[in-house]
């Protein structure tokens, strides 16, 4: 068993994944029944677990439902789910194949990497236990061979004073004969922890009446401990006491060991959905970014021309509905060209990204401010209240531009702009139509003299 714990801790360093083979490889190292299900289905079986219910091969148990196996009074009251709710381990009876019974102790943990529903179910017969003390109350000294052949610890002790242990306990404490435990305290057999349990005969009787299972770590002869399960019942003659200890270190380990490896898969989960989810969000940003790139423009980060179209659309579509109007503004700027040149692109970037920001700050949240060209921008002015209106907003933006732009090493630049105004309706019925409108405004005004706006229904 060390073994087998020693190479899946070599695994797990080297980063392997646990399987569903993997842990049922595991199950075969346990002292007792265990089985994986999935959906209260038994998935797979260990062979001392079909041997424990009386079956000659474990797959004979396979695809069967797990409450088939309990008696007719545990099948059908939720015994896994409560199992799983207390996190406690708990006493069932099970039926073998022969019909016959059989009392266990129940332990269940989740493994849902192996699938969703997924669990281990561990099982350990208690049966002897009834039965061994009952002998021992019978009679000590009628069964003191078959007591000194159990496998567990088994002694006898009054007014706390060890009278007689049996041989796998001796083996157990690591004595080499019984003067070294007989006439000795109870408490010298277990961790201080345990002393004042031991004596305190209210504490005992308490243990005695709840007959149960008590864990405990046991002190063996050279300081080292073990941990056990320890029962406590009378001596016949009620003088005394009857204690049997299991060594529950192997079942232990393999708890342990499979407690880890379903850490370990619930880490793995946990880590995979974390990755899916920073997957996502990458993907979506991704996708924004395509987007951002294929509507705006990718200096000034307004709308682009196609986006700038739609919106117009949209806005002219909706003025045929409520009856308003919309107004498009074409903007070419003045002597951009020679600050381009003079100074270079560096400084026309810098320019052009500042006319956007003069731009922005003239028109409504509800405007569209784009970039169509090199030094071209457009405006879509939606539910425009009158031409006045419009006159208003293109005047604002020739004073915003008149102002000089600060360039690259403390230089400044003056330029204008050329402004177009097209109205729909009006000036054009769709979308197409009103940008042409606007644009020929615009041409009109660079023939005239620059740095002015014209409407498009004022050209000659």
């Amino acid at each position: 068993m060390g073994e087998l714990l020693t190479e899946n801790h070599e695994r797990r360093s080297r980063g392997a994944r646990f399987t569903e083979e993997n842990v049922c490889q595991l199950l075969e190292f346990f002292p007792g029944l265990a089985c994986c299900c999935r959906d209260g289905i038994i998935v797979t079986m260990n062979t001392l677990g079909a041997r424990f219910l009386g079956y000659d091969a474990a797959v004979l148990l396979e695809g069967r439902p797990f409450d088939e196996l309990l008696a007719p009074e545990y099948a059908g009251i939720g015994l896994i789910e409560q199992v799983l709710e207390d996190a406690m381990p708990c006493l069932a009876m099970f039926v073998r194949a022969d019909d016959s019974r059989i009392g266990a102790e129940i332990n269940i943990q989740n493994a849902r990497e192996l699938g969703s529903g997924t669990m281990i179910i561990m099982a350990e017969d208690v049966s002897h236990r009834t039965a061994l003390g009952s002998y021992v109350r019978d009679t000590e000294m009628r069964f003191r061979s078959l007591i000194d052949n159990a496998t567990d610890l088994i002694c006898s002790f009054s007014g706390g004073i060890i009278t007689f242990i049996n041989h796998s306990g001796l083996a157990m404490l690591g004595a080499r004969s019984a003067k070294e435990v007989i006439a000795k305290p109870i408490t010298s057999m277990f961790h201080e922890d345990y002393h004042q349990v031991f004596e305190d005969p209210e504490a005992l009787t308490c243990l005695v009446e709840e007959e149960g299972l008590f864990p405990a770590r046991l002190k063996r002869i050279d300081g080292s401990c073990l941990d056990v399960q320890v029962s406590l019942s009378p001596t016949e003659d009620g003088n005394g006491f009857m204690l049997e200890a299991r060594d529950i270190t192997e079942h232990r380990n393999a708890v342990m060991a499979l407690h880890q490896i379903n850490q370990e898969l619930e880490q793995r989960v946990r880590d995979r959905t974390r990755e899916l989810s920073e997957e996502v969000t990458r993907r979506a940003e991704a996708e924004e970014r395509m987007r951002q790139m294929a509507t705006h423009d990718g200096l000034t980060g307004l709308p682009n021309r196609q986006l700038f179209m739609d919106r117009l659309d949209h806005a002219i579509q909706r003025g045929h509905r409520y009856g308003s109007k919309t107004a498009v503004l074409f903007i070419d700027l003045d002597a951009f060209k020679e600050i381009n040149d003079t100074h270079g692109h560096g400084a026309g970037d810098m320019l052009l990204k500042e006319v956007a920001s003069r731009l922005l700050a003239q028109v409504r949240k509800t405007d569209t401010v784009g970039r169509i060209g090199g030094d071209e921008f457009v405006i879509n002015y939606t539910d425009l209240g009158g031409v006045a209106e419009v006159k208003s907003l293109a005047a604002r933006i020739l004073r915003s531009l008149a102002v000089p732009f600060a360039l690259p090493a403390g230089a400044e630049g003056l330029i204008g702009g050329s402004i177009g105004i097209a109205l729909c309706p009006g000036d054009g019925a769709d979308a197409y139509g009103v940008m042409k409108a606007a644009d020929e405004a615009m041409y009109k005004v660079k023939k005239r003299g620059k740095n002015h706006f014209l409407m498009a229904c004022d050209l000659d």
